[in-house]
């Protein structure tokens, strides 16, 4: 997560976990372990309102599956800067849940990124 952070200067990281609690886990973790700044990165929640400029300022973001799924649905966020797709929990990426429509609404974006579980 940390190269594509490095390697892709515009580039989109994203980082998606099922619940809250495991996404507010999750950066903790990436702030104490690869020092990404927070100026970088955005925890993005169903309840905030200034979403869509997160998505345009920021780089490294924290959500869960569905949250990311409506901004993709909504438009709130350009998918074809997206560079890298972290999955907490991966085994859950079948079906029709929110792991598995998220990849294939960005692979259809046209977008050119990686997925890391």
């Amino acid at each position: 997560m940390y190269n594509f952070y490095r390697w892709f200067p515009q580039g989109k990281v994203i980082f998606l976990a099922p619940t809250r609690p495991l996404v507010s886990q999750q950066i903790d973790a990436c702030y104490k372990v690869m020092k990404i700044p927070e100026k970088d990165t955005a925890e993005i929640t169903g309840r905030q309102k200034a979403r869509e400029t997160l998505w345009s300022t920021r780089r490294v973001f924290f959500c869960t599956p569905q949250t990311f799924q409506k901004d993709i649905e909504e438009n709130r966020c350009d998918t074809t800067k997206i560079v890298c797709i972290c999955f907490d929990e991966a085994h859950k990426a079948t079906g029709k849940y929110a792991y598995a429509q998220v990849i294939q609404m960005v692979e259809s974006s046209g977008a050119k990124f990686r997925v890391v579980c």
